[in-house]
């Protein structure tokens, strides 16, 4: 059962977000910072009513440091609102194609990437495993914004609107997600496991080591036939002074067969590796 909270404890602030499909606001709840996120058309029965639902399940189950903390749901005043831990440092995707004068070192980006696995894997080993299936940096929230090489990063996976529990009970949706970060056989065919995030999270270690976004300019029609066809962004991109080994990483984790991606669990071994032999060097 997921918290049923009460409306009169939210103290509304304003809004930090908003979509073709959602709003997200700041709030306090009894002291606590939080966001809440609702839908702005909510009728309970079209698919994005499908999606927040499959949010709110997801979130009710797992507890994690790393994924953003749910507090509970607000059915009193419909739409149904979400309400969750608030992250003031705004996401990945901001702090790596935005915040141009923010220049993260190696060590901050290694250590945001050993996060990211970590939550992962714990989604990966739940019983029954979870797939995010929308991997990408802006569903990478910082706890707190980095501005300088003396910040410790601290991130939450979030957004859990099209993750699937691998029990075989709901069959699985091709072409969920986003694009640039989708892996190829869920563009081609509803036969796909949790080694798609994998492929995703190789990807989003393409924007942390060069600072780009996956394909560029390219449009979603091109992306689809590029990557179904084996294409992968440049890798000569990265720079010179990248930890060894992560060009290997990446090449492995987009693997065009599902079977020679790792798991997330060796994923954070060997960050972890680099961890412990990198030294700060800003990009």
């Amino acid at each position: 059962m997921c918290p049923e909270l009460a409306y009169h404890e939210l103290e509304w602030h304003e809004a930090i977000g908003s979509g073709h499909t959602c709003e997200v606001f700041r709030a306090t709840y009894r002291g606590d910072e939080v966001a809440i996120k609702y839908l702005a058309e909510f009728d309970g029965q079209s698919d994005k009513d499908e999606t927040l639902a499959r949010e709110i399940a997801t979130m009710c189950m797992v507890r994690h440091r790393n994924i953003v903390r749910f507090y509970g749901v607000v059915t009193s005043q419909p739409p149904i609102k979400i309400v969750m831990e608030y992250c003031k440092g705004g996401s990945l995707y901001e702090l790596l194609h935005r915040q141009r004068d923010v220049k993260p070192t190696w060590s901050q980006l290694l250590k945001i990437a050993y996060l990211v696995a970590g939550a992962m894997n714990y989604l990966h080993e739940f019983d029954p495993g979870i797939i995010h299936r929308d991997l990408k940096s802006l569903n990478i929230l910082l706890h707190e914004r980095i501005r300088d090489a003396h910040d410790t990063p601290d991130i939450r996976l979030a957004d859990f609107g099209l993750a699937r529990m691998l029990d075989g009970r709901e069959p699985l949706t091709q072409g969920v997600g986003t694009n640039r970060w989708m892996a190829p056989e869920i563009l081609c065919t509803q036969s796909y496991d949790d080694k798609i995030d994998v492929y995703s999270f190789a990807m989003l270690l393409y924007e942390i080591t060069c600072r780009k976004i996956p394909f560029g300019s390219a449009q979603d029609s091109a992306i689809r036939q590029l990557v179904l066809g084996g294409a992968r962004p440049d890798l000569c991109d990265i720079a010179p002074e990248c930890p060894p080994g992560m060009q290997n990483l990446i090449a492995m984790c987009w693997a065009g067969e599902p079977r020679d991606r790792p798991s997330f669990k060796e994923i954070a071994k060997t960050i972890g590796s680099m961890m412990t032999e990198s030294v700060v060097v800003s990009l």
